[in-house]
């Protein structure tokens, strides 16, 4: 599907090239999320993906970040800011409804 949204914008894709997903979303059709690569290009992106990507899904940089847990996840520290922040806001949102 993501072939002939690309055809359908950009035109046929370049001979001896495929579509790589930039987003690593395989079911995504967003053409702005493909590039037209080498073979050889497309699996090297996707293997260092998957062994240790740089960045979290919303983008920030994972570089330096500390490994939690049995798996040695890396874990986004910018994401876990923004998850206590919003943690704390329901928090003092709910002790307001408590209080009035």
């Amino acid at each position: 599907m993501h072939v002939l949204v690309w055809q359908a914008k950009n035109g046929e894709v370049p001979e001896g090239l495929e579509l790589d997903h930039l987003c690593r979303n395989r079911a995504c059709c967003n053409p702005s999320h493909l590039e037209p690569v080498t073979g050889s290009e497309n699996v090297r992106r996707g293997l260092s993906g998957v062994l240790r990507p740089d960045e979290c899904k919303r983008g920030h940089s994972l570089i330096g970040a500390p490994e939690y847990g049995p798996s040695h996840k890396r874990q986004c520290v910018e994401c876990q800011r923004v998850r206590n922040r919003e943690y704390a806001r329901r928090k003092r949102a709910q002790a307001k409804l408590v209080a009035a």
